[in-house]
């Protein structure tokens, strides 16, 4: 509520003229921390060591720059998804970022001589590393204590999805023909299962995933879709060893000790923030009064809105009559008091400089930089945290490169076996903008280069 600048509306006929709306505070400290954060899109660093503990460095690079391709617009939501984990971050407890590598066919119609035919093709934008943002009413665990995602027993991810999107990953399922829309089946407290009515007009697909076990269930409205032995659904990311892992990194703004949750920038402001808008109507409903003062009137018979209004001039006959004011003048300047409370609030972001507020000319350049300074290390701690859930991000994106890019796939013209070829351009090396090129080949497995010959095709890379 505080992050969408919520306003209650509700109205009291006694109170309908008071002043009911918001500075927004939470919301402008917000979107100017996420500002902050995103200033420059994160990537996860790498390095490689080679069988005998040795770093690795050409390996490095080259999955290095593996990563950087796979983060690249046109082969990945990346970049959005980054940006709305870090947004998300700012106002619940957890967000977080799930990746899948998939690959899904698709019907299309191909004109022929007899008219139109049906012909399967790879579908390019459910296929390909998929990064999908999940909150934090989407994934349940097991342990509340245990920081660490990968050391919970099991896991579960909900989420609500459109048919046809479902239809194209589990329609070759046996279980297919009996998911019906806008029918769910839930099991009661008698051990019977129900099917129960649902207008969403959408999907619900649950996985239950648990690590130790290696096990995977996929639930559609709650029919069970997977092998027809259930013991064998073993989870589908898998690091280079083979092992299973939970393909989801939990994102948040402040680390409560080892509790798996956050607490967020709007929860932090919280109170400053209900204190500036409690202040904020004061105020404005004072003004308005002074602007238009409620007057009490001794001697004539009736006064009301019908007379009073600006510019208005009234005159009677009663020698008697008399006018004064209800309200005392006021004593004090309550914007003082609203200052300070941003302040406040700056203290637990960022400061209002950080945010291009030009500081008043009565401030020394010392008290701006030292706000200044405060708020670098304010976001220093974020930014830590923030570098901890991408480096867990890196260990998902190394796994799919691992299992799904750098392996050899059937060509379907010739039959022969092809390597992905990964290109980068304008990429800057020793000063020159450059296109950088990785590509795997059989007949280089096993050898290695020494240093003249690393240094010949270094230097005919460049020339060219």
């Amino acid at each position: 509520k505080i992050f969408q600048g919520w306003v209650d509306e509700s109205i009291n006929e006694n109170e309908k003229w008071k002043f009911k709306g918001t500075r927004k505070l939470g919301r402008k400290k917000g979107l100017a921390m996420h500002s902050t954060l995103t200033s420059r899109f994160l990537v996860p660093s790498i390095s490689a060591q080679n069988e005998n503990q040795e770093e690795d460095k050409e390996m490095g690079e080259v999955m290095r720059m593996i990563l950087e391709w796979m983060i690249l617009p046109q082969n990945s939501e990346y970049r959005a998804a980054f940006s709305m984990a870090t947004l998300n971050s700012l106002y619940s407890p957890a967000t977080f970022m799930e990746f899948d590598y998939c690959k899904v066919f698709q019907d299309i119609k191909e004109k022929t001589d007899k008219g139109y035919s049906k012909k399967q093709v790879i579908d390019e934008v459910l296929s390909g590393l998929q990064i999908k943002i999940l909150d934090v009413n989407q994934v349940f665990i097991t342990n509340i204590c245990e920081s660490n995602i990968q050391k919970q027993r099991a896991i579960i991810k909900r989420r609500f999805v459109d048919y046809d999107e479902l239809k194209a990953k589990y329609e070759k399922y046996k279980n297919w023909n009996c998911l019906s829309k806008g029918i769910k089946a839930v099991l009661g407290d008698d051990g019977v299962f129900y099917d129960i009515i649902d207008d969403s007009g959408l999907i619900e697909e649950v996985k239950w995933l648990n690590r130790r076990e290696d096990s995977e269930i996929v639930l559609l409205n709650g029919i069970y879709f997977g092998d027809d032995n259930v013991e064998a659904n073993p989870i589908k990311h898998r690091d280079n060893f083979g092992a299973p892992r939970y393909n989801l990194v939990p994102f948040g703004y402040h680390k409560i000790s080892n509790f798996f949750y956050f607490i967020s920038l709007m929860n932090e402001i919280r109170d400053d923030d209900n204190l500036i808008d409690a202040m904020w109507r004061v105020v404005m409903s004072r003004e308005f009064i002074d602007l238009e003062q409620p007057l009490f009137f001794t001697g004539i018979d009736k006064i009301d809105t019908q007379v009073i209004f600006p510019g208005a001039t009234l005159t009677t006959d009663n020698p008697n009559a008399k006018a004064q004011s209800l309200l005392p003048p006021k004593q004090t300047n309550p914007f003082i008091a609203l200052n300070e409370i941003e302040k406040s609030a700056s203290e637990a972001s960022v400061s209002e400089t950080s945010q291009g507020v030009l500081p008043q000319a009565s401030q020394k350049a010392f008290s701006v930089g030292l706000a200044n300074q405060n708020a670098k290390i304010m976001t220093s701690g974020v930014r830590q945290q923030l570098a901890l859930s991408i480096a867990q991000v890196g260990f998902l994106l190394v796994d799919i490169a691992l299992q799904h890019l750098t392996t050899a796939e059937v060509d379907e013209i010739t039959g022969d076996m092809k390597y992905r070829e990964f290109i980068l351009d304008d990429q800057f090396f020793e000063g020159k903008k450059v296109s950088k090129r990785i590509r795997f080949d059989e007949c280089l497995i096993g050898r290695k280069m020494n240093d003249e010959e690393k240094a010949e095709m270094l230097n005919k890379i460049i020339n060219n």
